[in-house]
Parts: structure tokens; sequence; C-alpha cells
């Protein structure tokens, strides 16, 4: 418990209601328990997300409402840019832990702290730079992609579809 060391990025859940400027508890997967500091009003077992060097945290709200039924969560450091392609579901977690392939309808990437640049099923398709310390969400299908560059830190990936 206490204070850990957050990344601008990381993703986690709060722990207890937050008004602005209070500080209190979150669970993230990468430090645990750790204090944080609202930066507006968070409710308790709401997703949230670091966007300052100190802690501060806003709601995070996905763009979808839809439940999906398979999720994917990678991490891959600098070393791990891949000539091969994730693809999505290779890791893959759902609520009967059942293991498939599925196209990725949200897919987030967050906490590379060097600059990353990407490319989606296609080997050939648009190359995409992804700025350091800037998390984004591709709401576009995605079956397969292939990390080219990450100039330092882990670069995490979640993924959320249906098929």
């Amino acid at each position: 418990m206490g204070r850990h060391e957050l990344k601008v990025g990381s993703v986690g859940v709060a722990l207890e209601n937050l008004s602005k400027g209070e500080s209190g508890k979150a669970f993230f997967p990468d430090a645990g328990e750790s204090t944080i500091q609202a930066l507006g009003d968070i409710r308790q077992g709401y997703e949230l997300i670091v966007i300052d060097a100190h802690q501060g945290v806003v709601e995070y709200v996905r763009p979808h409402s839809e439940s999906y039924l398979y999720h994917d969560y990678v991490a891959l450091v600098a070393a791990q840019a891949q000539a091969n392609p994730y693809e999505v579901g290779q890791s893959q977690r759902n609520v009967n832990d059942n293991k498939k392939l599925f196209i990725s309808e949200s897919t987030l990437f967050y906490n590379a702290t060097g600059a990353v640049t990407v490319r989606f099923n296609e080997w050939d398709s648009l190359a995409i730079a992804i700025p350091a310390n800037f998390p984004i969400t591709f709401n576009t299908r995605i079956s397969k992609f292939w990390v080219i560059t990450i100039a330092a830190g882990t670069l995490n990936v979640w993924m959320e579809g249906n098929q």
C-alpha cells in the first residue's frame, strides 16, 4: 500500500469515491494498490487513467458502452519489436477462459515511455506513429498488428471484440 510510481497512461480502478482534489486509493495491475490524486470526481469501482506525473487521475470512460465477449492483453518491451505480427487473441482471456483468435473492435495502446510505430492487419498498411506517454484507443477492426519500433519502456495493449 501507499504511494507507488505510476506511469502516465496507466489504467486502474478506483477503490473509493473521491471528490476533485482529494487523495485516495486505486488499484493498478502493474503497481497494486496506490495513492492517487483526483483531478475530477471519481466513482468507486470505475476505471481511471493517470494523466500527469503527480499521479493525478480522471475517470476513464471507454468509447463504447458495449460489453465485449473476448479480451486480450499483451505487454511488449523495446527488444520485442516484431518481425512477425501479434495475432489478436494469442493471450486472450474471457469469462469462460476459452482462448481463440478474434477481431478487436476497441484496442488501447498505453504506457510506452518512448514513441511507438505500429501497423494494423497487413504488413504494407499505413505505419502509425504513437507519441511517448500517449494512451490511444483505436475503434477499428484489428485482427493482427506489428510493432515496428518501441523507443523505450513497455507498450501495453488491451484488445476487446466479439468475433
